[in-house]
Parts: structure tokens; sequence; C-alpha cells
């Protein structure tokens, strides 16, 4: 019997494929099947085999090769390759072409914003977000440009040129992932382990641990009494006080603010360079530079005027004089005593003597309540300005009287 009337005999129990009987006979362009993959050894018959002496379950792309993937499409060989339909991915039964040969699958799944020209296939693998553009990102989205190779797609990294880093939300110029410390804040700090945030004084410490925000010059005050612990005096570093330097927790630094003398030690002395250390008697002197740490007095000017307290014959009221018993006070106002009037004669041959004032009252009262005259014989006295407790005063006559009169 031939039912399909192509000539060849149908298989019975006597007579197999293997005979020579039709291995098609519903088919009357096909007869044969020498690999018995079901696919016919005709060419121009129904479903032809590719791959005539290999068995295959291909039938997309042609018919009978390998297919290992069972997705349809065939394996490449040499003489057919993914140009001509074969299988880009023949281990992925959910991808087979890759048009801009990139190694990412046309065909997409249920990515957001996922689109393809391939084809729908739930769970597709490593679908390719740009498949008609060679790429290679693989972090937030497959087969796209990624120019500095970190798995990040151009469009969306933020350091594009980084190949360490990609996103950096707030632009501050650290990443997100693995060194902004104030991710969505942008920040400048870059100093005590935290990158990336406010550092309004631009010292490199964020403002969050600097203890002072707006002095550049500071930023740590380990015992909290408001000095940094930086200093700018040179000779502090090993000379000037050999207990200082071990014991300093800043740096040195010029032009720093403030600094704290006793960066180990919460105080409150105030006298510069004595910032920052214990001061018993609130007089503003560090208690180890202090004769009387115990009396405020020893080192104030409640009057301002120059003389500590301690020596001052007047220490609430504003005072010039330097005299005993009124050191620091006004000038006295009471009328001073005349002195003898004096008549001084010159050596012959002399131009001049010097003449030495030693009575009390040039010494208890300034010499401002005096003028100084001097006549020749019968002249009217002269005043003398501006004179001192020992003047050099020219003389042209064999001698004159000195007058020095209280006004």
């Amino acid at each position: 019997p031939d039912a399909d009337g192509d000539g060849y005999s149908d298989p019975d129990a006597e007579w197999t494929t293997a005979d020579g009987s039709d291995a098609f006979p519903g088919d009357t362009t096909q007869w044969a099947d020498q690999d018995g993959d079901s696919y016919g050894d005709n060419p121009n018959g129904t479903t032809p085999d590719s791959c005539l002496d290999t068995a295959g379950n291909s039938s997309i792309d042609r018919y009978g090769c390998p297919d290992p993937d069972d997705d349809g499409y065939s394996n490449p060989d040499g003489n057919w390759t993914w140009v001509n339909g074969a299988d880009n991915f023949t281990d992925d039964a959910t991808q087979w072409a890759d048009s801009d040969g990139d190694g990412y699958g046309d065909n997409w799944n249920n990515s957001p914003g996922q689109v393809g020209i391939g084809e729908y296939v739930v769970d597709a693998t490593t679908p390719d977000m740009c498949p008609l553009q060679w790429g290679n990102s693989t972090r937030d989205r497959f087969g796209c440009p990624d120019a500095d190779g970190d798995g990040q797609s151009d469009a969306n990294d933020d350091l594009p040129d980084d190949p360490l880093r990609w996103i950096d939300g707030d632009g501050d110029g650290y990443d997100d992932l693995w060194e902004d410390n104030c991710t969505g804040q942008a920040g400048n700090s870059t100093a005590g382990n935290l990158l990336g945030c406010p550092d309004s004084d631009g010292d490199g410490w964020a403002d969050q641990i600097d203890a002072f925000t707006n002095d550049s010059t500071q930023w740590s005050d380990f015992d909290g009494d408001g000095y940094g612990d930086n200093w700018h005096r040179a000779d502090w570093n090993n000379t000037w006080n050999s207990t200082f330097f071990p014991s300093a927790q800043g740096i040195w630094l010029e032009n720093a603010t403030t600094p704290d003398r006793c960066s180990t030690v919460h105080g409150n002395s105030t006298m510069s360079p004595y910032l920052g250390c214990a001061d018993e008697d609130g007089d503003g002197w560090p208690d180890y530079d202090d004769p009387e740490p115990d009396i405020w007095t020893w080192w104030s000017d409640l009057d301002e005027d120059g003389v500590v307290d301690t020596y001052d014959d007047c220490p609430e009221v504003y005072g010039e004089s330097n005299i005993g018993e009124y050191n620091g006070c006004p000038w006295p106002t009471d009328s001073p005593p005349a002195p003898t009037n004096l008549v001084v004669t010159a050596p012959a041959g002399d131009t001049g003597i010097t003449l030495n004032l030693t009575w009390d009252g040039a010494v208890r009262w300034d010499l401002s309540h005096y003028t100084l005259y001097i006549s020749y014989d019968e002249e009217e006295p002269v005043g003398i300005e501006n004179w001192s407790k020992v003047e050099d005063i020219p003389i042209w006559q064999n001698s004159y009287v000195l007058v020095v009169n209280p006004h």
C-alpha cells in the first residue's frame, strides 16, 4: 500500500523504513529520514531536514538540526550562523536573537521600561534594554552603553567617567552606595570618616562633628571648654613647654584661632596665649602661672588704667599717677610746694651746666604743676616748657637766676 501516492510503500511489520518504506506515509513530499529525527530528507518537501546526518529538533530557523535548549532555534555551525538565524544563546531557552551582538538577548520580560525587538518571554534572561545599540551595562539594565565599565549604563550613571562609582543623587561627587555619609544632602566634607556631608567652614570636617563650624582653623575641642585643639605657635611644638606637646590633641596650623593651651583639661583661663587652662580664681590667668591662684585681683585691672589691682592704690578709679601712695590714681589736686629759687653761676669759660632738680615736690607732684623760668641779670624771666627733672640748660652769662614756681 502507498497511502500518499508518492511511490513509496507504507511500512509494515515485515517492511520498515530501514528497508526503504515511506517514513512519511501521509506526506507526498517526503518519504526518507536517514537520521530519524522526523524531518524529511527531500529539500523540496515539507519541513526539510537541514542536518541530514545529525538528528535534531530545531523547528524555527531551520529543521532537524541540534537545538539543546529546545527553543526551536538551531545551534550555529560552519554553514549556518546567527546572521542566518541560528541561536545566539544555545543554552538559554528564553533568548535566541541578539541584533546588536553585545551578548544580551532581544527578548524581553516584565522588567520595568523594557522594550525589545524580539518577543515577550516570561522570565527572559538578561533582556537587552538597548537592543539596537551595542552596550556593556549589567547593573541597572543590560546591554546599554557604559563608557567607564562600572556596570551602570551611561544614561543612569551620575559619575560616568569613574569606573568605581556610579550613584550620586545629591551631586556632591561622592557615591551614594560606597562613600557618601549624607546621601540626599550635598556636602563637601572629606575628613573624620564622614564624606559628602555639609561643611560650612570648608575645613574638611562635617558640621555634625566640627566643634567650630564657622572656623576653618579649628574643628576639635577635646576637653569641651570652647578653645580649639589646633595651635599656631611653632614654639609650642616641642620647646616652649615640654609638657604641652605630648598632650596635644590637634595639629599645628598657621593662624589657628583661640588655641587651647591645656587641650586635655577643661579650663576657663582667657589671657592669651594661656587659653583654656584651669583658672580657679577666674582672673583670666591659668593657675600654673598665677602667683595667687585663689585671689582674683592679683592679675585684674578693674579701672583699666594699666596698673594691676594688686599694685593700684585706686583700683576702681582710673588714674595715671605713678608716685608713691598714688600709684594708679589721678594726680593729686592739692597745691604743690614752691621750691627755693636757685642762683647758678657757671664756671668761667663753660657754655652750659646740668641742673639736677631733686626737691621733694618734684617727685610728689606731677611736673606739669611747675613752670621753669630763667632770667639774665635784671631781665624778665622767660618760661621754659616741656622740662624734665634732669634738664640741660644752656647759659650765655656768667650767672642767671633759676625760678621754679607752682601753678
